[in-house]
């Protein structure tokens, strides 16, 4: 009762306002006074030169807040009109509430965990650089063009390894037969309307990456054709990739080498750092095999800080130096790698380790793998990234970045998003690998 009296007094002190029984502006009725620049309150819509609405909702809210301190019990109705104001609000800057309860929890936060594939960036991977027979290659000033795929072709086709293949021929089976996107014509009911190219591509993000790759020189129908080189007649078995693995693998049979230590082939690929470990080999820049731990030079694309040219190293270091640059420039690696056996050999693998019943059965197959090259890929950053970013630090809010990609890259894509500085960067607890975040916190519980 006390409330609905406060209500209706405010609002009759109102209404005499407008009505000119009492001058503008006044807030007392016994000493009222004019309050000069006052603007009398009428019936337009316009809460920003108009008193009248404000007026209103401040009456509304003094009678709750007299019923929360007469009433106890109408202090959940306060709180849940005040979570509903807020929800709204919250709705308007597209944050959707589903339960009221939460938009007070989100007022107290001091800290965001955001993954960065797609939330940080725009999920669009884009092949910036390559890496193959000792060479590194990269996109002249990050413009996107056809010389990198056209330079690559030309010293891969030239480039033979035993029985005649060429790296070139390397590089697009384990690109399109070690891969679950696909090429489709941007054609029917599900035409993607967002874009005119006639040919598009589905799946994994990361691998319609490298599949774009090639669309300059053999085209989107040169790269279904590619896909279907590969029948299911002569695919023996897959890996599939995950997480914890970081890599993918397909095992092919070849029957025109039918007989020879060629027949079967595994194409691998995933992280560098995930994959070196199986990786006792690579392909030189004349087409011969040589193991990791043989010494060779570097190129100058691969030269660090304080180096100069003449100096020698191994091939893994070769490498791992290209992870390095590459990551340097925030982009995403992927090693490539193969092996060749005997159909014979295959299927003595097969029977020694339960005919692969298993997916972890057929991982003994991802062995002794040979290197063909190592691509870095570009995920921008989302236009607002760092504008946000910068609002959360100013509201004492600290945002964490969570990757799987590799420790270097990482700390280059956070740098540019403002989420961490350079000299944050050298900190041992601001960038931080699985492993040594679990050593530091004492492991899993």
């Amino acid at each position: 009762m006390v409330a609905i009296l406060t209500f209706l007094s405010m609002c009759v002190r109102t209404g005499l306002e407008m009505g000119g029984v009492i001058t503008c502006g006044c807030g007392n009725l016994v000493t009222c006074e004019e309050m000069p620049g006052c603007i009398k309150p009428s019936f337009d819509f316009n809460m920003t030169t108009n008193r009248l609405w404000n007026e209103l909702l401040n009456s509304v809210i003094i009678a709750i807040t007299v019923i929360v301190v007469a009433i106890p019990e109408g202090l959940p109705l306060a709180v849940t009109i005040s979570l509903s104001f807020s929800s709204a609000k919250m709705r308007q800057m597209n944050n959707l509430v589903r339960k009221l309860a939460s938009s007070e929890t989100m007022g107290g936060a001091t800290h965001i965990c955001s993954d960065k594939t797609g939330t940080l960036t725009l999920n669009k991977m884009t092949v910036m650089s390559f890496m193959t027979l000792q060479n590194a290659h990269f996109m002249q000033q990050d413009l996107i063009s056809d010389k990198l795929v056209n330079t690559i072709k030309a010293k891969g086709s030239d480039t033979k390894i035993a029985m005649g293949s060429s790296v070139w021929d390397l590089i697009v089976e384990s690109v399109f037969w070690n891969s679950s996107a696909r090429v489709e014509e941007n054609v029917g009911p599900n035409k993607d309307t967002t874009t005119t190219d006639k040919w598009i591509t589905k799946g994994n993000v990361t691998e319609q990456g490298l599949i774009k790759f090639f669309f300059p020189i053999i085209g989107g129908e040169g790269c279904v054709g590619e896909k279907n080189k590969l029948t299911e007649d002569n695919t023996l078995c897959l890996i599939s990739f995950s997480s914890s693995r970081k890599r993918a693998s397909i095992v092919v049979r070849n029957p025109a080498k039918a007989g020879t230590n060629e027949e079967v082939r595994v194409y691998t690929k995933g992280a560098p750092d995930m994959l070196f470990d199986f990786t006792s080999h690579c392909i030189t820049k004349d087409g011969s095999i040589a193991q990791l731990t043989d010494s060779t030079s570097v190129p100058d694309e691969l030269l660090m800080d304080g180096e100069s040219n003449g100096v020698n190293d191994t091939h893994r270091n070769l490498f791992e130096r290209t992870v390095k640059k590459f990551a340097e420039q925030a982009y995403r690696t992927i090693l490539i790698t193969y092996k060749d056996m005997s159909l014979v050999e295959f299927e003595n693998i097969k029977l020694t380790n339960n005919n692969f019943e298993k997916e972890k059965d057929r991982e003994v197959l991802e062995n002794d793998l040979t290197a063909i090259g190592i691509f870095g890929l570009q995920d921008p950053l989302r236009s607002t990234i760092i504008d946000s970013i910068k609002k959360c630090k100013t509201a004492g809010i600290q945002v964490i970045m969570c990757t799987g990609d590799n420790i270097d890259t990482a700390k280059a894509i956070s740098l540019n998003a403002g989420i961490v500085s350079k000299d944050q960067c050298s900190h041992e607890y601001s960038c931080m690998t699985v492993k040594d975040f679990r050593t530091a916190v004492g492991g899993l519980k």
